[in-house]
């Protein structure tokens, strides 16, 4: 069990000690989005971690703006997505039906092709999306 711990812990160090492979720019955040299928890998929304309630949950984000939602194969939800600059930080504007813990804008935080964190301003909240 201690061995389980310890793997564990180095799984987290090293994907935490990772470096951003891309600059912060909109160009890149848009084109991630657009370039694959997304998850949540992990989101805490003002305190609270709500990663389970979006398990099995994937994400498209068109070029166009729209983006959907998906339960397995099945879509759950539509909406629109916009990546801006307000104030010199990179946003990422979401709006969804059905998934209105998403809604509103997120700071970007890190970028790499195969993630994006994304930080409330006012809130203590983090929203990390992972390319499946």
């Amino acid at each position: 069990m201690k061995f389980f711990w310890f793997l564990c812990f180095i799984g987290i160090l090293f994907s935490s000690c990772q470096e951003e492979n891309q600059v912060r720019t909109v160009d890149n955040l848009s084109q991630n989005l657009t370039s694959g299928v997304w998850e949540i890998s992990f989101i805490d929304k003002n305190g609270r971690i709500q990663t389970e309630e979006f398990q099995g949950m994937s994400f498209v984000f068109y070029p166009n703006g729209n983006s959907e939602a998906y339960l397995t194969t099945q879509l759950i939800d539509q909406g629109n997505w916009r990546a801006y600059i307000d104030s010199g930080k990179i946003k990422l504007e979401l709006s969804f039906t059905i998934l209105e813990d998403l809604n509103g804008e997120w700071n970007q935080d890190f970028i790499r092709e195969s993630q994006i964190n994304l930080r409330r301003n006012t809130q203590n909240s983090l929203l990390v999306f992972e390319k499946i």
